[in-house]
């Protein structure tokens, strides 16, 4: 077998070998004595930088929590509702003119409101009217706060690891 070993892509000099992994390992460490080249470990993040990361990591988990729907019985059963920044919004709109006349002559048999009912994997209009479409978004509100303060309860986990295996082991569960 024929081996070559190369500096920037140039032959510095070949082997004929019949122990191709013995005559490398004397090579390398031949090559590394001419060079003075000496492989380096790989730079390990600090622990104040792994609780960074980790900080970054779950903070993506509690804003994908919070956008990923949330269940309310306003309507009379459970149906999960999409909770994205748009709904969120249009939501918010709506309920602030549930007593207007415009929401009562807009929607006299209700607010249409699309979601899931029980495991139904299909979007049905749900036709909420105006004390439902606040205890919507009071069932929203309280989706949010859960999730953030799940989010701070992990914080404090992550300010309080005293070790890269403690950061590690912090899950969004």
């Amino acid at each position: 077998m024929k081996i070559e070993l190369l500096i920037n892509d140039t032959v510095f000099t070949t082997i004929e070998t019949t122990t191709p992994e013995l005559e490398f390992a004397t090579y390398k460490e031949m090559f590394l004595e001419l060079t003075g080249w000496r492989e380096q470990p790989p730079v390990l993040p600090t622990l104040d930088e792994l609780k960074q990361q980790k900080y970054i990591e779950m903070s993506a988990s509690c804003a994908n929590a919070i956008t990923a729907g949330f269940v309310s019985s306003c309507s009379g059963q459970a149906v999960k509702y999409d909770s994205d920044k748009d709904t969120q919004l249009t939501m918010q709109g709506i309920a602030l003119n549930v007593n207007s006349p415009i929401f009562a002559s807009k929607y006299p048999n209700g607010c249409p409101v699309r979601g899931y009912v029980g495991d139904s994997t299909t979007k049905t209009v749900q036709w909420l009217n105006a004390e439902q479409v606040l205890a919507l978004l009071a069932d929203l509100s309280d989706h949010i706060g859960q999730c953030k303060q799940k989010g701070w309860g992990i914080q404090a986990s992550i300010e309080a690891c005293l070790t890269v295996a403690e950061v590690e082991a912090i899950e969004w569960i």
